[in-house]
């Protein structure tokens, strides 16, 4: 994936103009170069491509000399009205395994919701991986089938991943696990008389 840049000499207000017209300040940091760089891009491409990437796909950043292999760190949004204000990249080699946060995606049903003992909890959204940068995932399956009763929980060490991908949470780190109607129910009956003590 491709992303067309050009380098940034204006700061402070000076970039709010640019912004306007669609183009977005970021910066690449990389530990093989000696300074970040600043560029701008345009909005709408970016966009696009952080839909199809995330944050674990790399991306090649060219032009105005600039020639990087990254990945998307940090996107940051106008606390008011939600428009991309900026992105910190990460800059990567092929060969170098480096550290990527990569979403959970939940498939399949469990036999406690399929038999309606109850309902199936995602405890996290996204774990950090270490892989090379061409190798890693662009998200990770949770297959929900594997929880079969009340007792059953699925833990880190129990998601599939390639052999030369590390998963870098704890292993034992609970990922989802199933609540029981009747209990939770109970546990709600409890706190509402309490409340109306």
């Amino acid at each position: 994936m491709k992303l067309n840049a050009t380098l940034r000499t204006v700061s402070g207000k000076q970039v709010n103009a640019y912004r306007k017209n669609d183009q977005i300040p970021a910066v690449i940091y990389a530990k093989h170069i000696k300074q970040p760089i600043s560029i701008f891009f345009n909005k709408n491409e970016f966009i696009k491509l952080y839909r199809e990437a995330g944050k674990s796909t790399p991306i090649s950043i060219k032009g105005d000399g600039i020639d990087e292999l990254v990945l998307i760190h940090e996107v940051a949004v106008h606390p008011v009205t939600t428009a991309l204000s900026h992105v910190d990249f990460l800059g990567v080699v092929k060969g170098q395994a480096v550290s990527a946060e990569v979403e959970l995606v939940y498939v399949g049903e469990s036999l406690v919701e399929k038999d309606k003992l109850g309902r199936i909890e995602h405890l996290l959204n996204e774990v950090t991986v270490k892989a090379d940068p061409t190798k890693l995932p662009k998200h990770i399956e949770v297959n929900l089938s594997e929880i079969k009763t009340l007792q059953d929980v699925i833990f880190i060490k129990d998601l599939k991943v390639a052999k030369d991908v590390e998963i870098e949470n704890d292993p034992e780190q609970a990922v989802a696990t199933a609540i029981e109607f009747s209990t939770e129910s109970s546990e709600e009956g409890a706190t509402s008389e309490v409340t109306a003590e």
